[in-house]
């Protein structure tokens, strides 16, 4: 019948609706998780996301300990290493350079 009719398009137009706003919410959330993952690398790099231990040693002279240790172990590593004898280059018989 026809008021059925124009019940199911009432209906079917109030999904339609549902689903708009749901999309909406849906891309608003999208925008606040981009903004959020910016605001937590920025924390991040600058140090607040944890409490900071004032007796920790700072960054930089943990990467220079670092940077020794690994120097360090390249060194024992290549002084146990014979050095590569070059070969000789081949020459090409029957060229007649002068």
């Amino acid at each position: 019948s026809i008021a059925e009719q124009r019940e199911i398009i009432r209906r079917v137009d109030a999904a339609f609706a549902a689903i708009q706003i749901a999309n909406k919410k849906i891309d608003y959330a999208d925008g606040q998780v981009q903004t959020l993952d910016q605001s937590i690398l920025s924390k991040a790099f600058r140090g607040e996301l944890v409490p900071q231990d004032p007796n920790d040693e700072p960054a930089s002279e943990l990467l220079a300990r670092i940077r020794a240790g690994r120097d360090s172990q390249a060194t024992k590593k290549n002084a146990g290493k014979k050095k590569p004898r070059k070969k000789k280059a081949k020459t090409t018989s029957g060229s007649n350079a002068k």
